[in-house]
């Protein structure tokens, strides 16, 4: 919400200080997306730098070639697609861990409480 125009109106004709206030807003709406297709944890990518990016690769290839796309339904298709990712990624890959940085390091304490000192 951002503010575009303020004015403002004088009082009645009593004794009194208060002014009356008018203000034009614009208001910024965000678009409603559906998580409920989202996937509720991250998988651990780092896996795929190290050694374990050719065995997710023969994993999900090996997975995929069964499938039989005879259907003509696109969902049926695209809901297998996705189960064997997921899978593959559970089994390959893992769940990703939820270390979040710091927002001040010690060094930055340690420094700043040197300068307070000073």
């Amino acid at each position: 919400m951002s503010l575009k125009d303020v004015r403002v109106k004088g009082g009645a004709d009593a004794a009194c200080d208060h002014h009356l206030l008018l203000g034009t807003f614009k208001v910024k709406l965000r678009a409603h997306r559906d998580s409920s297709a989202q996937p509720h944890c991250k998988y651990n990518i780092l896996n795929l730098k190290c050694n374990k990016a050719a065995k997710f690769n023969c994993t999900v290839k090996s997975k995929v070639f069964p499938l039989e796309f005879r259907d003509e339904d696109l969902n049926i298709n695209w809901a297998g697609l996705k189960k064997t990712r997921q899978e593959t990624c559970d089994k390959v890959l893992g769940r990703g861990l939820n270390n979040p940085k710091e927002w001040l390091s010690k060094e930055t304490l340690v420094f700043d409480n040197a300068e307070e000192k000073s």
